[in-house]
């Protein structure tokens, strides 16, 4: 019964981590997708 409360807090914490995740990739997608169309436009 000892190990049932720290499944629980890694859970959460991996469960944050998740959300954090949803937050941050796209943002990062966004910012790269953005570089890479005025890379493109430099070239072009």
């Amino acid at each position: 019964m000892e190990f049932f409360p720290r499944d629980g807090y890694r859970f959460a914490r991996f469960q944050i981590f998740d959300s954090a995740g949803d937050f941050f990739i796209p943002s990062l997608l966004h910012r790269l997708i953005r570089t890479l169309k005025t890379v493109q436009q430099g070239i072009g």
